[in-house]
């Protein structure tokens, strides 16, 4: 009964530890996506034309946090574990709130043309870049919130993604609204801020426990195979991410080639487009808040299935005629195999972690191998619609690619736990085969 009683007086404690975080993640996805939806309303104030160079220029502009998000990601992994949560929140939360002001400010007096196009533009630009840099800590920092006790599990790590999907959702509804462009544009402001109230009371303590040291006994039986096993481990986990995030990069531009060859143009693409996104945004949200986080210790049963998915969606793309149902029936697929997999690969990577420290620096990797494979992606696909190949293909590759290479993963992951286990327990293991696909949880 205690034994239960302490279990359940933990989970509260994790959630009370995350939930600053939680709000703040939806922020996350609500920066960029209310940023994406009204950059014709921006560009319209600041008198640029809809069809024009300079509004290329704007997209840029407004695109220029995911090259800070790239770089903060790493440097924050490297550097968050080493302060206080107090230092860390007030740094986190008043970067990002200057950041949006900042931008607020250039775009109002560059609209009523106090400044310059040129210089307003430039303003911009470095507000998005601060933006970028500062909420690149929130994903490392709510993945630590829920390191604590040890690694976590495939199911709050699923959990822990989904807030960031309910901003992606809320973003474009938000925009549907009849409110005005800049208090659509301080939204997420007001998401950060319980940042600076959690700091009150006690919770001026390390976010993480960097004096942890590994025991005499653990470093002098650790032998070198399995520190290099546990590091092949976390380079397969970040590999993964790089594919995952390539497809999602294809994925993307599949849907607007798809909708133009179904005789959709302008006003009309762009609507039946932001419909589609709308929707893989909530099956996304559904997979990562109900469905991993019930079957995450279905090893047997969650992964295949959620490869089965993406390769089913990949193979309908390439075999059925493009249709809606073809392509409805490929996005549900794809969809539910593609949000299911990074609480499963992050889950895997960071059990081969040590410390808190490694673990602070290999989600800021993570972060990185995301942003560098939708970039990949995006770049690849690009390509292949420019010299007019058809996306479909490279959907099934990369659909194949993450299969095998999730597989893979799963065996070496399971030889690794099995090689590890004191010789007194290896008899009682043949009675009870361990979860692959949650490999170890809180």
């Amino acid at each position: 009964m205690s034994h239960s009683l302490t279990t359940k007086l933990a989970k509260l404690r994790a959630v009370a530890s995350l939930s600053p975080y939680a709000i703040a993640l939806v922020a996350l996805g609500l920066n960029q996506t209310i940023m994406m939806a009204l950059l014709p309303t921006i560009a319209e104030l600041m008198g640029m034309p809809l069809v024009s160079g300079e509004l290329g220029i704007l997209v840029a502009v407004a695109n220029l946090n995911l090259v800070s998000y790239w770089y903060g990601s790493g440097w924050w992994g490297r550097t968050i574990g080493r302060w206080h949560r107090k230092q860390v929140h007030y740094v986190v939360a008043a970067g990002f709130i200057i950041a949006n002001l900042g931008f607020l400010a250039a775009l109002f007096v560059g609209s009523h043309n106090e400044i310059s196009l040129t210089i307003a533009l430039a303003l911009m630009g470095c507000c998005r870049l601060l933006a970028g840099f500062f909420s690149s800590a929130l994903l490392p920092l709510s993945q630590l919130a829920i390191s604590k006790n040890g690694a976590p599990s495939v199911a709050s790590l699923s959990k822990n993604s989904s807030f960031i999907t309910i901003g992606r959702i809320v973003g474009p509804l938000l925009v549907l609204l009849p409110l005005n462009l800049f208090l659509l544009l301080s939204i997420p402001i007001l998401f950060i801020l319980p940042l600076l109230k959690s700091i009150s009371g006690n919770s001026v303590n390390a976010i993480v426990n960097i004096t942890h040291k590994a025991t005499g006994a653990n470093s002098k039986f650790t032998s070198f195979s399995q520190q290099f096993s546990q590091f092949s481990v976390i380079k397969l986990a970040l590999g993964i991410a790089v594919i995952t995030t390539c497809l999602v990069g294809v994925i993307q531009l599949l849907l607007l080639s798809a909708l133009t060859s179904l005789g959709y143009q302008g006003e009309g693409a762009s609507r039946y487009f932001a419909g589609l996104m709308l929707l893989t945004s909530v099956i996304a949200w559904f997979c990562q808040r109900v469905i991993i986080p019930k079957f995450a210790n279905s090893s047997r049963v969650v992964l295949p299935t959620l490869l089965v998915a993406l390769n089913t969606g990949a193979v309908v793309l390439i075999f059925m005629p493009l249709s809606w149902l073809s392509l409805m029936i490929a996005v549900v697929a794809i969809t539910l195999g593609v949000s299911g997999l990074p609480s499963w690969y992050t889950n895997q990577g960071v059990v081969s972690t040590t410390n808190d420290i490694e673990k602070g620096v290999f989600y800021g990797v993570l972060a990185q191998a995301h942003s560098s494979g939708h970039i990949v992606g995006t770049v690849l696909s690009a390509i292949l619609l420019y010299f007019q190949l058809p996306l479909a293909l490279l959907t099934l590759f990369f659909a194949i690619l993450l299969s095998g290479t999730c597989v893979y993963l799963s065996l070496h992951a399971a030889r690794l736990s099995f090689s590890t286990l004191p010789p007194s327990s290896l008899a009682s293991s043949s009675k009870e085969v361990p979860s692959e696909f949650a490999h170890k949880s809180t």
